[in-house]
């Protein structure tokens, strides 16, 4: 199979349903022989309510909200090490952290980075009736389908969906198959 020229992207947020695309878009890169880059988007969302709370509590609110996504960042940082560093192959790899809306800096990276694929993660969630299961599905893909249709011709869009399985009260784990032997080994160095 003839694959273009160029580095694998992958999007990371630590969370559990994106853990099952890291460890494909491992493989992939280490069966293609391509460099993997990483992108974490420091979503600053919640920054916006800082005009609603008293002056008072305004600079305590921004300083937990800067140090909630700095946290994510190198929660993000070190599951992708783990699952690197416990793959079959070495690959090469790096990780990149910007801040903004997810979709509009994933986009700004997938066009200006040298990239052959995108790699993203999405939740495949049970089926729940009223208006929070809704939301919920909307959610599932928000991210996949924030970037334009037009980014295909481009590059290939990889969404591997895992099913997200949690108790009452409980954080989800993601599941799905095993990661694809692709091939002989090869790859790079090590990650930073």
């Amino acid at each position: 199979m003839d694959f273009p020229p160029g580095k694998i992207l992958v999007a990371v947020d630590g969370e559990p349903h994106t853990e099952a695309a890291v460890k494909w878009a491992i493989a992939l890169a280490a069966g293609l022989e391509r460099p993997l880059v990483a992108l974490h988007v420091k979503d600053p969302y919640l920054k916006q309510f800082a005009g609603e709370i008293y002056a008072q509590g305004r600079r305590e609110y921004l300083e937990h909200v800067d140090s909630c996504l700095q946290e994510q960042a190198e929660k993000a940082a070190a599951g992708l090490a783990a699952a690197v560093g416990a793959a079959d192959r070495p690959v090469a790899w790096t990780i990149k952290v910007r801040q903004g809306d997810p979709a509009e800096e994933l986009l700004a990276e997938a066009r200006g980075g040298g990239y052959c694929l995108l790699v993203l993660g999405g939740k495949e969630l049970p089926d729940r009736i009223g208006t929070a299961g809704r939301l919920q599905k909307w959610r599932s893909g928000k991210l996949a389908r924030g970037l334009p249709p037009d980014l295909e011709p481009e590059m290939p869009v990889l969404v591997f969906r895992s099913r997200v399985v949690a108790g009452p009260g409980q954080r989800g784990r993601a599941r799905s198959n095993r990661a694809p032997n692709l091939g002989s080994s090869a790859g790079g160095g090590t990650g930073p």
